[in-house]
């Protein structure tokens, strides 16, 4: 028994960690510029979605090595630089796959 819930255990996390993504992804599409770490916490908070930062930053490398978003430094006068995170157009095109997608499934 505790095989199984193990395996439904890490599909769950699995769903959790693609819906932030896509959640991640629509949040940068939306704002149509870039933003920081925090920026997109906020956002997801919005919209009833909590998450940490334990939990988003991994996601961010993890998108970040798979060509979806890339992020560039920019100096604050309150502090240290910041990664502002934004869309590749690869990043874009999956969005757009994904949306197509969940229109399909849907109908």
């Amino acid at each position: 028994m505790s095989q199984i819930f193990e395996r439904v255990k890490n599909k769950s996390y699995a769903v959790k960690m693609l819906l932030l993504e896509f959640l991640i992804i629509k949040i940068l599409t939306l704002s149509r510029s870039s933003l920081y770490g925090k920026q997109i916490i906020e956002r997801l908070k919005t919209r009833n979605v909590t998450a940490s930062e334990g939990t988003i930053y991994p996601i961010l490398s993890r998108m970040r090595k798979a060509k979806l978003l890339e992020y560039v430094f920019e100096e604050t006068d309150i502090g240290p630089a910041r990664k502002h995170y934004y869309l590749t157009e690869y990043g874009r095109r999956y969005f757009a796959e994904i949306q197509k997608f969940l229109r399909q499934i849907a109908e």
